[in-house]
């Protein structure tokens, strides 16, 4: 199945095919399956190229066409619409592990304000059923039944296209999350090889930093995602404590609070206010030092062009012999143009140099050739300004090379204004409260133009942060944020890249809203540069948790907010149609159920009562 391979793969697989230009092979199939039109079609074989443009010849179709496939292994065989335009697409699957089962995807618009493009975010499944048993998640009643594969997960999204493409949708789809049906890391080398496909720019080209998955905390495979690629991080936390969390996502019991947080400071560490401003000081400082060689090295180019092409010895002696055969020819007429003595000014001299007031225009050895000596350095160069001068062709005065050097530097600093040469001598080095400033980037114009720079250096990436998408029209990001652009010394492509972690937290009526544990969540990740992303709870049949309150969830959220982090509540989108978060999956497909976890006593009498299905094997559960 050949959307099952990345571009690299795609390639070796065209080049073991015979084929006389793999890379070309491999891109025209790319372009097919996963380009807009016109470029493409995503084309669910190959025999739909035959007779059109850039289509493949009936010889390769021939050839290859018995056995690959391009059709993903699945179907869209229901739309499910919620009055607040999400639409849910399920999909069955036609081969791999769950052949015969289902799994739902889910396209959720957000209308912006004037101004501002229109979000379309598709939260993918990627896997049918899920392992982690989640107590308050409708998937995770399902159990696992088999994981997708990449071309599965791939078709999702191509799938989505199509239609978007039929129903007239001018809003591309812009966001891409894993928090549909199943656990991304518990199927992630399908997941990441579709993250690498979904995010190449001659195909589906959505942004890695708009790609975000979602996990329940398996920490070998965070850092895995982190070391191998540039996606966005999502942590599903849901509790503040080993006892609430052992209970409602049962995977605590492997990887405890404890084992979690210290992975989530290694690898999103928040910066360190203090360090991060030395650090941008000293690569301004960096800039400008960078700045001022650059400068100085264009001013000594144009010095040696200005010298070779006006001050060369050759060219002053031509200008010498032609003064004096104009002298020699008016001698010889007997006559002169006014038929009066020659001024002062008039007069020329031997050196071919005319004869003013000044001394300094006698004429002197030329900078750079022999006989040049220290202090005859700044008047020939005075002398070649003037010759040029005389000569009806301007150039800026010429100056020894250090203050040049100078000159250069504190015109670069100061935004071009004119710096009195006397003060000037060196670029570094000055002891001077202006040269202080200025080197510190705090002065003049050049202070905004160098934070302006360093800023742009420090967002490239995350001037486009990913909003997870079953998500909230409000800007909740789980893309990389200004406050984590740098973390040097970590050793994770994740902090040296400026991530942030998105932390997903379900409110859950008197089970986790308390205002101890909004505190609670605050001290834990006080060392965690992240955001906080609030779940109001989306109700299923056969659950036994309730959502907050709106007071507890306003008041939740401004513990958090007050004690410094940003923390956004996520809407409900399609909750009407179960297709909002915890809602999608059928557990009429699962043959053994998921056991429903007995609640901690303290908590017993915040839960509905139980329905008749599966429990504990531990004991039964106990009617609140």
């Amino acid at each position: 199945m050949l959307k099952s391979l990345t571009l690299p793969e795609l390639e070796a697989w065209c080049a073991s095919e015979g084929e006389e230009a793999p890379a070309n092979r491999a891109l025209q199939l790319w372009r097919w399956m996963y380009a807009d039109p016109p470029a493409g079609a995503w084309v669910r074989s190959l025999e739909e190229t035959l007779g059109r443009q850039n289509g493949f010849s009936a010889k390769f179709v021939d050839k290859v066409g018995p056995r690959v496939s391009l059709n993903g292994g699945l179907q869209l065989s229901k739309v499910v619409r919620a009055a607040d335009g999400t639409r849910k697409l399920v999909f069955t699957l036609t081969g791999g592990e769950a052949a015969g089962g289902s799994v739902e995807t889910v396209l959720i618009p957000i209308t912006r304000q004037q101004g501002l493009r229109d979000r379309l975010t598709i939260c993918v499944s990627s896997q049918v059923g899920c392992a982690m048993n989640c107590q308050f998640c409708y998937t995770g009643r399902m159990g696992l039944l088999g994981n997708l594969t990449t071309a599965q997960i791939v078709e999702q999204v191509v799938e989505a296209r199509r239609f978007l493409a039929q129903e007239g949708e001018r809003t591309q789809l812009t966001n891409l999350v894993f928090m549909g049906m199943g656990e991304p890391l518990h199927n992630t080398e399908a997941v990441l090889a579709a993250a690498e496909v979904v995010s190449h720019y001659l195909g589906l080209h959505i942004s890695h930093n708009k790609i975000t998955i979602s996990t329940v905390g398996l920490v070998p495979e965070m850092r895995s995602v982190i070391a191998r690629s540039r996606v966005q991080m999502a942590l599903s936390l849901h509790a503040t404590t080993d006892e609430v969390r052992d209970w409602i996502v049962p995977v605590n019991r492997r990887y405890d609070l404890a084992t979690l947080v210290a992975a989530l400071e290694d690898l999103f560490p928040k910066p360190d206010p203090l360090n991060k401003r030395q650090q941008e000081e000293q690569q301004q400082q960096q800039e400008q030092q960078q700045e001022h060689r650059l400068g100085c090295s264009q001013v000594l180019a144009a010095q040696h062009e200005r010298r070779h092409l006006l001050a060369t010895p050759s060219s002053i002696e031509h200008h010498q012999e032609e003064q004096q055969q104009g002298q020699q020819q008016g001698q010889q007429q007997g006559q002169r143009t006014d038929n009066t003595e020659p001024s002062p000014q008039s007069e020329v001299r031997p050196g071919g140099m005319a004869a003013g007031t000044a001394s300094s225009a006698e004429a002197a050895p030329i900078p750079g050739y022999p006989g040049t000596q220290g202090e005859g350095e700044m008047k020939s160069l005075v002398g070649v300004s003037e010759l040029v001068a005389t000569s009806g062709r301007w150039l800026p005065p010429l100056g020894s090379t250090s203050q040049l050097l100078a000159a250069a530097g504190a015109a670069d600093v100061n935004g071009g204004q004119q710096v009195d040469s006397c003060t000037g001598g060196t670029i570094h080095g000055s002891s001077s409260s202006s040269s202080h400033e200025r080197a510190s980037g705090t002065h003049g114009p050049t202070a905004g133009a160098t934070a302006r720079h360093g800023s742009n250096s420090s967002s490239n990436s995350s001037s486009s942060s990913s909003s997870p998408g079953c998500t909230s029209t409000s800007s909740s990001s789980s893309g990389s944020s200004s406050s984590g652009s740098s973390s040097s010394g970590s050793s994770s492509s994740g902090s040296s890249s400026g991530r942030s972690l998105l932390v997903e937290y379900t409110m859950l009526h008197g089970i986790n809203d308390t205002l101890d544990d909004a505190h609670r969540l605050v001290d834990m990740l006080a060392r965690v540069n992240c955001k906080i992303n609030l779940i109001v709870f989306n109700p299923h049949v056969g659950t036994r948790f309730q959502p907050s309150t709106d007071e507890a969830v306003t008041a939740f959220r401004s513990v958090v907010v007050q004690r410094g982090l940003v923390c956004t509540v996520r809407d409900s989108r399609g909750d009407d149609e179960m297709a909002a978060c915890g809602q999608l999956g059928n557990v009429g497909l699962a043959f053994r159920p998921s056991p429903i976890l007995e609640a901690p006593e303290r908590f017993r009498r915040f839960l509905l009562p139980a329905v008749a299905g599966p429990t504990s094997t531990s004991s039964k559960t106990k009617v609140a």
